[in-house]
């Protein structure tokens, strides 16, 4: 047990020189002192120490007196292995020298014990061990003082916590007071809760009794609906056995049905294969037997109307794919546009801008087929000098007055046919000529509307599309019947209305939804024939193809 000295100490005999004061400091503090409260948690809770600081063995301290600064000090048993307590006289310490010398006393002499000096020394040993002994003695008197400096800090700051701990006090007893007036109000509060909490328990006592009531309520009702549950799930179960059994049984009819229907798809789609080759078979005998009924009844260069079809099909196919393959990646500039090529649009197509912001392919095959139409398809016969037109003309309109319809086409046939034979290099210069300038002009508008550079495919596709149209129109003029190709008007101001019987949409819609729908661009004409192989009936008009548009929707 460590023992503890109570002893006044006055500040005047701890008094030392401040040569010696100076000597310590903070960092030179080789613990071999600790303060410490009688109570371990208050010590840590005013000097910041660990509680375990105060739990090693201690030495006896000093006490300081009621009129000095109240303070413990717990001195470590130190290395030297002092034991006795601080002796005191009449109640004070005893004096600065006696406290010093014990305080040298402290330093165990074996800290500086040096070993014996080997024997292979010289002879100057003896004064080299007294030195060393010497500057032993003085670091041990260095140090007595630095614990001596240390310990008047420690007095210091005790006195410090003497004041800290009277205001402490202080207070406490105005916090005791505080509570003091706390504690009043809160019994006058508590006299106040009792009674409400009498009050609440009169209130329970009812609410208690009200419970039962409702419990008991309850457990009636919950009986009833467990009742009425069990015997709602024995008719469900019931119900649900009848309907399981119903649909097992329904299930299996189905199945069988259903491999009965597919059997039967199954034969019903080789029978319709068959009968799919079967019509094919038939459709091409059909077409044979048209082919040699028109050719055994026909005169020279008559032809039926399958075959115009045909290749009125063919040219706008290739129109269609030419503008694909050369104008799906572009799109068109018109302020590239000259004047004379916007001139030749707008004539031909004037709401082209709207067209070509709807569609850009609509657009392109509309141009080329509104020049083809103008240029080839409208001549008597692309070709021909136009003084020989004009003199043919005169001759048609002079046989209209003197013969009939049949004999006039008889003859327009006939003459159209030398033509077309004929050798002369006039006359075959001419149309190459024609031809060249119509390629010439629809590829400086396109060239100049979407920045085309030339290209040599490019104008070999557009080449083969005229020249079939050049052939087209001839065998359109040589036919005994009148044809006709017209492009639906498609003018903003009056266009031409919509006519499933004569026209097909290009767009998908449903014809049904576009009957009446204002036209907005035509990218193929429609041809009518009017009269038979002879050149007569001219009042009976049949449709070879129909023409290709976009409706403007609203």
């Amino acid at each position: 047990m460590d023992e503890k000295i109570y002893a006044p100490i006055e500040t005047k005999d701890l008094a030392m020189p401040a040569a010696d004061v100076d000597d310590y400091s903070e960092d030179d503090d080789d613990n071999e002192f600790t303060e410490c409260n009688e109570d371990p948690k208050e010590s840590s809770r005013v000097n910041g120490d660990s509680a375990n600081d105060c739990e090693e063995e201690e030495t006896p301290g000093l006490k300081i007196g009621s009129n000095n600064t109240a303070a413990i000090i717990h001195v470590r048993k130190n290395r030297e292995g002092l034991r006795g307590p601080i002796e005191t006289s009449n109640g004070r310490g005893p004096p600065l020298s006696e406290r010093k010398s014990k305080a040298r006393s402290r330093i165990s002499p074996k800290r500086f014990e040096t070993k014996p000096a080997p024997t292979s020394l010289s002879d100057g040993e003896p004064d080299l061990q007294s030195q060393l002994r010497v500057a032993e003695l003085e670091g041990a008197l260095q140090a007595a003082r630095h614990e001596h400096s240390k310990l008047i800090h420690e007095l210091d700051r005790y006195r410090k916590q003497e004041v800290m701990y009277a205001n402490e006090i202080e207070a406490l007893k105005s916090a005791r007071r505080e509570d003091q007036e706390m504690l009043m109000t809160k019994e006058i509060n508590l006299h106040q809760q009792i009674s409400e909490y009498n009050d609440l328990e009169s209130k329970c006592e009812d609410e208690k009794e009200e419970k039962v009531y409702w419990a008991r309520k309850h457990d009636e009702l919950l009986r009833d609906f467990q009742r009425m549950e069990t015997m709602l799930r024995s008719s469900i179960e019931e119900r649900d056995r009848i309907w399981n059994d119903e649909w097992e049984r329904k299930q299996k009819t189905l199945l069988v049905e259903r491999d009965q229907y597919r059997e039967r798809y199954h034969v019903a789609q080789k029978a319709a294969s068959e009968n799919k080759e079967e019509a094919r078979e038939l459709q091409r005998h059909v077409l044979e037997l048209k082919h040699s009924i028109s050719t055994s009844t026909r005169t020279e260069g008559q032809m039926a109307d399958d075959l115009f079809r045909e290749k009125l099909q063919t040219l706008g196919h290739d129109l269609q794919n030419w503008t694909i393959n050369n104008f799906r990646r572009v799109k068109p500039d018109i302020s590239k546009l000259s004047d004379i090529s916007k001139g030749h649009i707008l004539d031909l197509l004037p709401a082209y801008q709207a067209i070509l912001s709807i569609s850009k392919s609509a657009g392109i095959q509309s141009l080329i087929s509104l020049l083809l139409n103008r240029e080839i398809f409208g001549s008597y016969f692309f070709g021909l000098p136009e003084e020989k037109v004009y003199q043919i003309k005169l001759m048609e309109e002079f046989l209209h007055d003197i013969a009939s319809t049949a004999s006039v086409n008889q003859w327009r046939s006939v003459t159209i046919a030398m033509f077309r034979r004929t050798s002369d290099q006039g006359i075959t210069k001419e149309r190459l000529v024609k031809a060249s300038q119509v390629e010439e002009k629809i590829s400086k508008i396109l060239g100049e509307l979407f920045s085309l550079s030339p290209s040599e495919s490019r104008d070999r596709g557009l080449r083969s599309i005229i020249e079939q149209a050049v052939v087209l129109s001839h065998m359109f003029r040589v036919q005994r019947a009148q044809f006709n190709i017209e492009m639906p008007s498609t003018d903003p101001d009056n266009p031409a209305l919509f006519d499933s019987s004569r026209m097909e949409d290009i767009s998908g819609e449903d014809e049904k939804d576009l009957v009446g729908k204002k036209i907005q661009c035509v990218t193929f004409p429609v041809v009518y024939k009017a009269g038979d192989e002879s050149g007569d009936n001219t009042h009976l008009e049949n449709i070879i193809v129909k023409a290709k548009v976009l409706c403007r929707l609203e």
